[in-house]
């Protein structure tokens, strides 16, 4: 009789299945998503809190400091009432969040978010206000990658 060797290969059912899952993940990661919503709550917190993201944020003028410390407002950038740091760094109110199988959202709609995001302009300077961007720092940015990847990976975290 001829030698013969036989491989008997295990596991495989078990290979199948976590394939399955990591399919299933990676088409719909909106429990990732909501991992990364939470940490845009304390980025957007703790650039209120600075007064800047990446970079400080304008200086306010002096006739808006003025008018903070006459009628008693919080004299923080972008801080007078609360009511635009509310808005992105708390769930809720007027905090914007939306989710898909393909992304994740997050804003204000605070009707001047977009103005202090962008600044006013007329075509030539700055008019009225300047530029005072939420941003979202590089090292943000990869923490969230990783939160998706470790999500379609492994699972729950």
């Amino acid at each position: 009789m001829p030698a013969q060797i036989r491989v008997k290969v295990t596991g495989v059912d078990k290979a199948v299945s976590d394939f399955h899952a990591i399919a299933d993940r990676a088409v719909d990661p909106r429990p990732a998503f909501q991992e990364v919503g939470r940490d845009f709550l304390r980025v957007a917190a703790s650039q209120f809190d600075r007064g800047g993201g990446t970079k400080p944020w304008a200086q306010l003028a002096a006739s808006t400091v003025a008018t903070k410390r006459r009628d008693n407002l919080d004299p923080r950038i972008l801080v007078a009432t609360g009511r635009l740091k509310d808005s992105l760094a708390r769930a809720g109110g007027e905090h914007v969040e939306r989710m898909t199988h393909a992304l994740i959202e997050m804003g204000s709609s605070v009707p001047y978010f977009q103005a202090h995001q962008t600044g006013t302009w007329n075509g030539k300077r700055m008019t009225r206000l300047p530029k005072r961007p939420l941003v979202i720092p590089k090292r943000s940015q990869s923490e969230w990658r990783r939160f998706v990847r470790e999500y379609v990976v492994h699972g729950e975290r």
